[in-house]
């Protein structure tokens, strides 16, 4: 090829990255789960055929210009967005990210599958796939896991329960121990430290209940 094509894009400045070195170092699974500033979501839904998705993605590869060619409505939302239109993935981007749910029906669980793309100043492109899973109900799970689980659950309940009886008891001697108001008996003569850690997380177990 003519020189003049290829000079402009080999003398551009260097594309800094606003990340924090995960583009140049090899990413590990750990950093699929970190939060990340989303923009240009695309949705392909379940429901659209297969036909309607490849259509989808051919506007988010191009930006648009084979729906304009074919005068039909772009289904690239963003790239559509644009003036003049181009294509969702371009050189500043530094990271893409496909998900999507599944459920599991012989073990019972939801999945999160994401596949991750982080692109480095070289044009390498990193790839991570991570899948999370989360229980769909209690019951599915064996016999020996419920009973950890419910076991585990009646000493954490009994235990929130012998607290707020010691504090509860702690609270009426002092009232009743003393001459002074009962609302200065507990200021003056109760609240501690001690105690406020005690009803802090007696209120953090009341929630979770709730």
């Amino acid at each position: 090829g003519e020189a003049r094509y290829f000079v402009p894009y080999i003398g551009k400045e260097c594309v800094e990255t606003k990340a924090s070195g995960d583009e140049e170092m090899d990413p590990d699974l750990y950093a699929t789960e970190l939060p990340f500033e989303s923009a240009r979501e695309e949705w392909l839904l379940a429901e659209d055929d297969v036909e309607t998705m490849i259509r989808h993605i051919l506007d988010m590869e191009d930006g648009c210009v084979s729906a304009l060619a074919q005068n039909r409505t772009c289904l690239c939302q963003w790239c559509s967005s644009q003036q003049p239109t181009h294509p969702w993935l371009n050189e500043l981007t530094s990271r893409a990210e496909i998900s999507f749910l599944l459920y599991n029906a012989q073990y019972g669980v939801h999945c999160e599958a994401t596949v991750n793309f982080w692109f480095n100043r070289a044009g390498h492109i990193h790839k991570r796939i991570h899948v999370r899973s989360a229980w769909a109900g209690v019951e599915v799970r064996d016999v020996g896991t419920l009973f950890l689980m419910f076991t585990a659950a009646f000493i954490w309940a009994i235990s929130n329960v012998y607290v707020l009886r010691l504090e509860a008891r702690e609270i009426i001697d002092a009232v009743w121990n003393s001459k002074k108001a009962w609302y200065l008996t507990i200021i003056d003569d109760y609240i501690g430290f001690w105690n406020c850690v005690d009803w802090v997380s007696m209120a953090i177990a009341a929630a979770v209940c709730v």
